[in-house]
């Protein structure tokens, strides 16, 4: 019996040739490290993941514990498309605030605590509505922010900093920017991870299986005035 042909896995990315595209579902970065990635929805782009893990790897570095974050941002239906959105203008805007806020807020708490903005952050383009989103993921200072916190909090948490800083982007108000941030669950149910020295990390490999979707090569758009992966440099 005659076996079916197998279809040939591109090693570039055809919409620009210098991404190497990543199938297996493991990734590793570097001799004894091997870490889970989604691959459900296609290839990854090796360089993507490489900048993914630096940004890990950076903050681990710099803090015994880490807080890391997901959420999406996108434009609310009410407030007008921003003049900048075809660059990278908006995002950039939103860290400003987003560093200036954090900043600000321990000054107020007093705390001896600084916490950069390390982040991994994909812009894309959605298949069913067109609608320009970033997935966004953060990872923070844990000895600065053990929590996220809760929108019906009125307590000056992260995640009334990061819809402040949206809606700073954005020109708008807390109110109508709250709408645009969205944050995800795994299928654990879990949109925050608290890595810590005391259990071993055990929750880095999620983390980093979370951000590797941001890694994929599907809904990136490529040539045009942005950037499709920005990740945090220090």
């Amino acid at each position: 019996m005659k076996q079916p042909k197998l279809l040939k896995q591109p090693k570039r990315l055809k919409q620009n040739r210098n991404h190497i595209l990543h199938y297996s579902q493991e990734y590793s970065p570097k001799e004894n490290v091997t870490l889970p990635v989604l691959t459900k929805d296609g290839p990854l782009i090796t360089s993507y993941l490489d900048r993914a893990y630096k940004v890990f790897d950076n903050a681990l570095h710099a803090h015994s514990k880490v807080l890391v974050v997901r959420f999406d941002l996108k434009v609310p239906a009410q407030v007008p498309l921003p003049q900048n959105a075809g660059g990278n203008g908006v995002i950039r805007l939103f860290l400003d605030s987003l560093e200036a806020k954090i900043k600000a807020n321990l000054h107020r708490k007093r705390s001896p605590h600084k916490c950069p903005v390390r982040y991994i952050i994909a812009r894309e383009i959605g298949d069913k509505n067109q609608g320009l989103h970033y997935h966004v993921m953060l990872l923070l200072n844990g000895h600065a922010f053990r929590h996220i916190g809760a929108m019906e909090s009125e307590e000056d948490n992260p995640f009334w900093l990061i819809v402040g800083a949206w809606a700073s982007a954005l020109k708008t108000t807390d109110e109508e920017a709250v709408d645009g941030v969205q944050f995800g669950f795994n299928r654990k149910g879990v949109r925050q991870y608290y890595l810590e020295p005391s259990l071993d990390y055990h929750l880095l490999p999620d983390a980093f299986r979370r951000s590797s979707y941001l890694c994929k090569a599907h809904t990136k758009h490529f040539g045009e005035r942005h950037h499709g992966l920005m990740t945090s440099q220090k």
